[in-house]
């Protein structure tokens, strides 16, 4: 068992929006140096750098750089408490160049009234999802098996996620090794 934490910034900078409503976005992602006045030992690269084209409707269409994990579909109509959409994300998998689909199913789960307005939390859940790669260069395959769920928190004036937490499991099978992560994710806006 290895565990590693460790707290980042992240910033989100719209370039430009289509006339149909899609977006062009960068994301920068800096992690922190310290948790609690210790020193983090493996920390992440000094910064991660994503583009991001996505739809108006929140779905992917094209990125480069580091997993976005944190752009969620939208629906693509009003929807009502208890209410469910789905949408495809894209997992960028160590052991392969190309993006690979999952579907990933939101439901809104309340509404609460507050001073400031409407506070929406949106629970979702990627069903688990099995993938076999080809690893380039070589004969050998990949099996890769990925499952999610959590939730997130937004004001709906505001239109943007200020609080998400999530778990996500993944199994990479390479040969005889296995590799077994569960990362748990925790965002707050600050």
């Amino acid at each position: 068992h290895n565990e590693n934490r460790w707290t980042s910034r992240t910033r989100i900078r719209v370039l430009e929006v289509e006339e149909d409503g899609s977006a062009h976005l960068v994301i920068v992602n800096i992690p922190t140096s310290e948790i609690e006045g210790e020193p983090i030992l493996n920390l992440p690269p000094d910064r991660e750098v994503a583009y991001i084209f996505q739809s108006d409707k929140g779905q992917i269409l094209e990125s480069d750089g580091f997993n976005p994990q944190l752009i969620f579909p939208l629906p693509g109509e009003k929807v009502a408490v208890g209410d469910s959409w789905s949408g495809e994300q894209k997992f960028f998998s160590p052991f392969s160049s190309l993006p690979l689909s999952y579907e990933i199913k939101l439901t809104l789960n309340s509404i609460e009234e507050t001073g400031e307005g409407k506070l929406l939390r949106v629970d979702f859940q990627v069903p688990e999802t099995r993938f076999i790669i080809p690893l380039p260069w070589t004969e050998v395959k990949t099996e890769q098996m990925l499952d999610m769920q959590g939730y997130f928190i937004f004001p709906a004036e505001k239109g943007r996620v200020e609080k998400a937490e999530f778990i996500t499991h993944t199994i990479s099978r390479l040969k005889e090794m296995v590799f077994d992560t569960t990362i748990r994710f925790s965002q707050q806006l600050e």
